[in-house]
C-alpha cells in the first residue's frame, strides 16, 4: 500500500500491484485535511496513518472506516513521524522535533531544538 498526499488535500491509498485506489480519506470541503502536507502510517497498524496540514494541526485516521479519529489541533506541526504504536514526533514549524503519546497530547513528553528554521519533513528509520 502506497499513501499520497493529494493537491486538493486528500490523502489518497494505493494497491501498487493493482495500480488501484484503496481508498481517498478527506479533501474537498473536509476541513480535516485541508492543505495537507504529511502522511505518516503506524509501524504496527497500516490502517491507522497521521497527516499534517497547513494550520499545523494533525489529524489521525482510521483507514478502513475512513473516518478522522482524532486531531491535535494548535501544534504547529509540520512534519509526522511514528516512534511506536502509541508515540509520534512532529516535525514544527519553529524547528523544534515534539514527541506526543497519543493517550495523552495536551503536551509534548519530549522537546529537541533541533534546527533554525522550520522542520519541512521527517521520517524515522529503524536501523
Amino acid at each position: 500500500t502506497l499513501g499520497c498526499v493529494h493537491a486538493d488535500g486528500s490523502l489518497r491509498l494505493w494497491d501498487c500491484a493493482r495500480g488501484a485506489r484503496l481508498a481517498r480519506l478527506g479533501g474537498g470541503d473536509d476541513a480535516s485535511t485541508a492543505g495537507a502536507l504529511g502522511l505518516a502510517f503506524s509501524p504496527v497498524n497500516a490502517k491507522f496513518c497521521a497527516a499534517t496540514r497547513a494550520d499545523g494541526a494533525v489529524a489521525f485516521w482510521d483507514v478502513d472506516a475512513g473516518t478522522r479519529v482524532k486531531t491535535m489541533d494548535g501544534v504547529a506541526a509540520t512534519g509526522v513521524a511514528f516512534a511506536t504504536e502509541r508515540v509520534v514526533i512532529l516535525g514544527c514549524a519553529d524547528g523544534a522535533l515534539r514527541s506526543y503519546d497519543l493517550r495523552k497530547t495536551d503536551a509534548p513528553t519530549a522537546v529537541t531544538e533541533a534546527h533554525d528554521g522550520p522542520v519541512l519533513a521527517i521520517q524515522r528509520v529503524d536501523a
